[in-house]
């Protein structure tokens, strides 16, 4: 291929004389001076103010979104003292009626009842040496209202209000000569005063076990009614005498400034008085015992001798149990622990320790309604506001165990109807008012949804990696929005609303709809 090139083309360099100088000026020294002609110190005193300013501005930006936010939030209704009950300083325990009409307050020495319209005393009930650290009320009839009490030695009492009057029902754990002290750590009834749970610990060789007992309910309602109606037959000749000598009085006493607050008060406490001498020495009908619960053992060997007598020990696994009946002797448990303990050697020191500190066990249990869970039979599904089934779960146990409530006691009373077994240990449970749904809480940070109701388990759901579920707690759907989602053929809103605390501090809010989660845990605090 050809190429053409100029001929005679001679390139010239630049001679040394030619080349400019070069000017002193023509390079800074400063690079900023690029992007700021300002001379020093005033390109310093820019660049402080500049960024004064933008901080400044930062604030001001932060500021006012945190007032938008703080703006969105839907704050509760904030109510005034209207009143001061000076008499109640020595308080240690509160609990409502129920229907909004009556407040219970348990102090130093008893229990007061206290109108919740007129916040005026209604009757007391006094005994010396009782101070009072729980109490919760039941409505077990129309105006009628049982008391449930435990006082800071572990004593517990039955009352019953009724007719503006309190009167004690039972003493449950009365000390009587010649017989071991017991303490009640915990007493809960049932929504309507059906059954009774109290947990029993002798001090003396740490034993802890679960008493449910039947109330006589209706009993109850009709002995009070029978004691009202003596107490008003006495009262009738003894008002028309006190009406006549008032009468009397107001036409020849004069009018005194300043006594008519001692008067009222004076007069309240001898009608109190007179009431508490009125209501002592009634007996009334007594609970009876349905089943009596003490802690299952742990699992150990098996100590048959024979493969026989081993077979026979053995359940035959139709349903989940307790794991206490197995074929696994003594010597196999231990010859794995060693076999575990040879493979794992280098790493046993990052083991966690065993406790060795005995610590004193403790119960929970809940009483349920029927639902489609436990074996026909054993339910009764006619009248749904009675208890028929208690769950039970003990400190550090993996199992939830469920008892009728319906069976008559005998040789197997204390063998569980039904089993859950979890995964991981059960640290906290809960229940809704209705009792379809109960949620148990793991301490691997887990919670358990299940629908009685349904007879099917809502879901799994991972609150925390860090932290075991320490309370659980189901919200009033009232209080929470009610969003309708998608959920083909149907829609279908959010059925349950729960509050979850963790042991760390941290606080996070579920929501549960009928084919399971709606939505990731919401972190209400961290």
């Amino acid at each position: 291929m050809p190429v053409y090139i100029r001929k005679n083309v001679n390139f010239t360099p630049p001679s040394l004389d030619r080349i400019p100088l070069e000017d002193e000026d023509d390079y800074i020294t400063d690079p900023d001076q690029l992007k700021d002609p300002l001379p020093q110190p005033y390109r310093m005193i820019d660049k402080v103010l500049g960024q004064l300013v933008e901080d400044v501005w930062d604030i001001v930006e932060s500021r006012e979104n945190e007032r938008l936010e703080e703006g969105r939030k839907v704050r509760p209704p904030r109510h005034e003292n209207t009143k001061s009950l000076e008499y109640l300083r020595k308080c240690g325990c509160m609990t409502d009626s129920g229907d909004g009409l009556y407040m219970f307050i348990g102090h130093s020495k008893g229990i007061i009842v206290i109108d919740a319209n007129t916040q005026e005393k209604v009757t007391l009930w006094e005994e010396d040496r009782v101070d009072l650290q729980y109490i919760r009320a039941h409505i077990i009839a129309p105006n009628v209202y049982l008391l449930v009490s435990i006082d800071d030695m572990g004593f517990s009492r039955l009352h019953a209000f009724s007719g503006d009057k309190l009167y004690l029902l039972k003493h449950l754990n009365e000390h009587q000569e010649g017989t071991d002290k017991m303490i009640i750590n915990k007493c809960k009834a049932s929504k309507e005063g059906d059954y009774l749970g109290v947990v029993f610990e002798n001090p003396e060789s740490r034993d802890i076990w679960l008493e449910i007992h039947k109330l006589p309910r209706e009993s109850w309602v009709t002995e009070l009614d029978n004691i009202k109606a003596k107490l008003q037959k006495k009262e009738e000749p003894k008002q028309e005498v006190k009406e006549v000598k008032e009468e009397e009085s107001t036409e020849t006493a004069e009018p005194v400034e300043g006594t008519d607050g001692e008067k009222s008060e004076s007069q309240s406490q001898i009608q109190q008085s007179q009431s508490n001498e009125d209501t002592a020495g009634v007996k009334f009908s007594q609970p009876s015992l349905v089943f009596k619960l003490k802690q299952p053992p742990q699992v150990s060997g098996n100590l048959s001798s024979s493969v026989y007598s081993t077979c026979q020990k053995v359940d035959s696994g139709e349903v989940i149990g307790t794991g206490q009946n197995h074929v696994l002797s003594t010597t196999q448990i231990e010859l794995r622990k060693e076999v575990f303990d040879h493979l794992h050697e280098n790493l046993l020191e990052y083991a966690p320790k065993d406790d060795t500190v005995d610590n004193i066990q403790d119960v929970n249990f809940h009483f349920l309604n029927a639902g489609k869970m436990i074996p026909l039979g054993l339910e009764n599904p006619a009248n749904l506001t009675i208890p028929t089934t208690v769950a039970v779960w003990w400190k550090d146990s993996t199992h939830v165990m469920h008892y009728s409530l319906l069976k008559t006691p005998g040789k197997d009373e204390t063998k569980p109807d039904m089993v859950w077994p979890f995964t991981a240990k059960i640290t906290s449970s809960a229940v809704s008012d209705e009792t379809s749904l109960m949620i148990i809480g793991l301490v691997d940070g887990n919670i358990v949804l299940w629908d009685r109701y349904l007879g099917i388990q809502r879901g799994v759901i991972n609150i925390s990696d860090n932290s075991c579920i320490d309370t659980l707690l189901f919200l009033d759907p009232s209080i929470c929005p009610q969003e309708m989602t998608e959920y083909p053929p149907y829609s279908t809103r959010t059925t349950s609303y729960l509050l979850v605390l963790c042991r760390n501090g941290a606080m996070y809010a579920v929501l549960m709809g009928a084919g399971g989660t709606q939505a990731e845990p919401i972190c209400l605090s961290p």
